[in-house]
């Protein structure tokens, strides 16, 4: 087959500029993640449930993990924290109602909010030995690890 010495197809040039439009699109979507999903929640119907994926700070110091997590308005009886096959599950809810009454109408409404987050965690925890605090909406989530004894250097003999 001939060719007039151009490599590039006609459409070419506008599937690379879409292509890279479509990138840069997602590239901003990852960076804004958690404005975007918030964003979404606020537009869902009322009867939809809406889940929250709460802040977290996570650290490790002194073979302790600690997780803090953003619970605003829950107390400890709204919490739920578990851990099955190594994933830590967090999970809160708040329900809410309010009551109008006037002369000439009642209104009454109920809403609530969900929280959920998981973590795998690594296989050396003690997950007998995991505490956890609730104050002020601030989950205080304490494990610790397994001390490591240090692994001392055996030299191998090679056969050969």
């Amino acid at each position: 087959m001939p060719t007039s010495g151009k490599t590039d197809h006609p459409g070419k040039h506008t599937l690379d500029k879409i292509k890279g439009e479509v990138e840069h699109v997602f590239e901003r979507l990852a960076e804004n993640w958690q404005e975007f999903e918030s964003s979404i929640s606020e537009h869902l119907p009322e009867w939809l449930p809406k889940v929250c994926k709460p802040k977290v700070d996570a650290s490790e110091q002194n073979n302790i993990i600690e997780f803090s997590v953003e619970m605003p308005g829950l107390g400890a009886n709204d919490i739920e924290v578990t851990l099955e096959n190594g994933v830590l599950v967090i999970k809160g809810e708040k329900d809410t109602e309010t009551t109008k009454q006037k002369k000439n109408y009642y209104l009454k409404e109920r809403s609530s909010q969900q929280y959920y987050r998981s973590f795998s965690l690594p296989s050396d925890v003690k997950g007998d030995k995991i505490s956890a605090m609730c104050k002020d909406g601030l989950l205080t989530i304490s494990i610790p690890k397994k001390t490591s004894k240090k692994a001392s250097a055996q030299k191998i003999k090679i056969d050969g």
